[in-house]
């Protein structure tokens, strides 16, 4: 359920499928209780009804006319089945100024244009709201797309640019590996290129076909590399249904395809350009004087090839390396709980039966009981908000002792019944938990964390002093870890309140933006538990429905789900680059192997070892990775930067992190030497001789 003003669904350009969309008159404070619905909710719980259009329906306890509903594949964003008026005001939920605006733009008009008309709309005393001393406000039109990628629950812009990038990153090893197995393979036709020009071919002719032959070999890359992401998308869409948060299935369209075979079509073109370009400066008397046989000078070039990819790929490496080093960071931190055999589930209670504290209580107290009846069931509670999850940020003040301030702090606020620390099992360190005796028409008490006591209470005695509200601490309990602003996770300043302490005025401003979420401890399947859960909640409401249910082990997985997603897919990207390397690498070093077999094979005659022929050439490739290796890490520490999106408490410059990529890439690259160079065994220098 979501609100929004009258005009949303026009900007947006979509029209209702039935009846209209909410209008200025409905709009207003005091205005008529109406809703546009989704498809999605019509057709599943709506029956379908052709003749919604002006019917009632409950929500939140309360009776709503339909007004319209809303075309098949229309979702908004944050995604909601019903739209209900804003009823914009200066006052309530988020002190009057916490509303988004989206406008359309006329063809004619630039943003910087309308940019300055929306300041100077906003700069009257009526709609401006009014900043701290010293502080101004300015306003800024952004895309929806940014807007909805950098300011979503889940901030997605700038690590889907850089995994983008690591995709073109991919593309560009892949473009230089094919240009390099074609000039390693045109090295051995250069005496054949040579003839045909020396005949009378033109060196236009001889590079058209070399660029023929690379696009020959990019199109079935392409149609694979469509088949292959067919199959991999998904498993991406499992994989990143959470983490992202999406709303439908990722699917290939015609856009896709049209970049696919545009992109084709360039990687051909740029693969083919250098050997292209090679025809063009080919000396025809030194080749065929060559017999084709390769000069220092030629390898080296074509090494150059090799390097560039290595050190592309240990960009990407690093970038991997950080972003596990910083899920493994994620993971090892203390969760502050014991969330084995914790079952949660969230319940809504914007609703209009709910308004009132006595009533909430009574829900809670009733509910509470009932499920702690039930054998298996060790304790039950319910929290406006879970471990790892976004807290509510809310003005807090110590107002005795030598800490007292007049000042507000911010700290994340929870309220909770008895049986939520113990559902949880948090560290109490010292004082109490709340009791049944923490009622309403008794001292008003408060829990604090640790982080709360090392910011508010430095040096001071945190039991007996009070807060805001002459609220009196009676306990501290561990910390736990909890969604940041900058961070993906971090403890944070927290005060816990009873819930049969909270005033009517609080309940409705804060449910309005929290689900409660109920937290149960028991022995026995999570099925069991959860059905026995909906049982005692039907006894009590049958109108209210659990919105889902999650044991507290996956609460925590989910929390650092993004990082974990990154990670896949750098993880990915970086393999594949490395396997690219690898294959640049074998094909250098085979090609070596056979153009050089004759001199080995004399070599070998005079004298020589087998063994120090393989090892001199493997060491060739092992060299080449080295200094691909050595600009790759460069690179890493100038991009440096870029990386710090997407890792939490990691070094850009992490010493092992990059350590430990070397090693792998000169592993690899040993083993891509030596595999090539392992044919020199088989040189007969009796053939060889006999041949020349």
């Amino acid at each position: 359920m979501w609100k929004n003003s009258s005009g949303y669904f026009r900007v947006l350009g979509v029209k209702p499928l039935m009846g209209h969309e909410i209008e200025p008159a409905q709009d207003h404070r005091g205005g008529p209780s109406v809703a546009v619905v989704s498809h999605g909710l019509w057709t599943s719980k709506l029956g379908a009804d052709l003749r919604i259009i002006g019917k009632k329906i409950l929500l939140r306890g309360e009776p709503y006319t339909v007004l319209g509903v809303m075309p098949p594949g229309f979702v908004s964003t944050p995604p909601a089945d019903v739209w209900t008026p804003l009823r914009p005001s200066t006052s309530g939920e988020g002190g009057g100024t916490n509303y988004a605006l989206i406008a359309r733009r006329q063809p004619a008009v630039r943003l910087q244009q309308a940019e300055a008309e929306l300041n100077v709309l906003a700069s009257s005393r009526d709609a401006q709201p009014r900043p701290g001393p010293g502080t101004s406000i300015a306003y800024r039109l952004i895309s929806v797309q940014r807007a909805t990628a950098d300011d979503s629950p889940i901030p997605l812009g700038r690590p889907l640019l850089l995994l983008w990038a690591a995709v073109g990153v991919v593309l560009v090893i892949g473009c230089v590996n094919i240009a390099g197995l074609i000039l390693t393979r045109g090295a051995t036709r250069r005496q054949e290129i040579a003839t045909r020009l020396a005949l009378g071919s033109s060196r236009r002719g001889v590079a058209a076909q070399l660029l023929l032959e690379s696009s020959l070999l990019t199109a079935p890359g392409g149609i694979a590399g469509l088949a292959v992401g067919y199959g991999t998308l998904l498993a991406l869409n499992q994989l990143a249904a959470k983490p992202l948060d999406l709303t439908r299935p990722v699917s290939i369209d015609l856009r896709v395809l049209a970049v696919t075979v545009v992109t084709a079509l360039l990687t051909a073109i740029l693969s083919g350009l250098y050997p292209a370009w090679s025809v063009a400066a080919l000396d025809i008397r030194e080749a065929l004087a060559t017999g084709g046989r390769t000069t220092r000078r030629r390898f080296w070039a074509r090494g150059g090839f090799v390097v560039a990819q290595v050190a592309l790929s240990v960009v990407l490496l690093v970038g991997f390396g950080l972003v596990l080093r910083t899920l493994v960071h994620l993971s090892e931190l203390n969760p502050g709980y014991d969330g084995n055999r914790v079952l949660t589930a969230s319940l809504p209670l914007q609703d209009a039966r709910y308004s009132t504290a006595s009533s909430i209580n009574r829900h809670y107290s009733t509910s509470l009981a009932r499920l702690r009846e039930y054998p298996g069931v060790e304790a039950a509670g319910v929290g406006l908000s879970l471990p790892y999850e976004r807290a509510l940020n809310d003005r807090v003040r110590v107002v005795d002792g030598p800490r007292a301030t007049p000042k507000d702090r911010i700290a994340n606020v929870t309220y909770v019944t008895p049986g939520y620390f113990e559902a949880l099992r948090f560290r109490l360190l010292r004082g109490r938990f709340f009791t049944g005796s923490d009622r309403a028409d008794s001292q008003v008490v408060a829990i604090v964390n640790e982080s709360f006591v090392r910011r508010f209470l430095k040096d001071d005695e945190p039991l007996g002093r009070h807060v805001e509200g002459n609220r009196e601490i009676v306990g501290i309990v561990g910390d736990i870890q909890v969604q940041g602003f900058a961070d993906p996770l971090t403890t944070f300043p927290n005060l816990y309140l009873p819930v049969t302490q909270i005033q009517d005025e609080y309940f409705q401003l804060i449910h309005g933006w929290f689900a409660p979420s109920w937290v149960v401890r028991a022995s026995g399947p999570e099925p069991t538990i959860a059905a026995e859960m909906r049982a005692v909640l039907a006894s009590v409401d049958p109108l209210l429905a659990f919105s889902g249910f999650r044991p507290m082990d996956e609460v925590r997985e989910e929390a650092f789900g993004l990082e974990r997603l990154e990670s896949v897919l750098l993880g990915a990207l970086a393999g594949l680059a490395l396997l690219l390397s690898a294959v640049g690498i074998v094909g250098l070093m085979a090609q070596t192997v056979v153009e050089r077999t004759r001199e080995f094979g004399i070599r070998i005659a005079l004298g020589s070892s087998v063994s120090q022929a393989i090892f001199a050439v493997a060491g060739q490739g092992v060299l080449l990775a080295a200094a691909g290796a050595a600009i790759g890490i460069a690179l890493s520490l100038w991009a440096g930067k870029l990386f710090q999106s997407l890792i939490y408490r990691v070094k850009a410059s992490d010493p092992l992190t990059f350590a430990a990529v070397a090693l792998t890439l000169l592993s690899v690259a040993a083993v891509a030497s030596l595999l090539p160079s392992i044919k020199i065994a088989r040189i007969d220098p009796a053939s060889t001789l006999r041949g020349d």
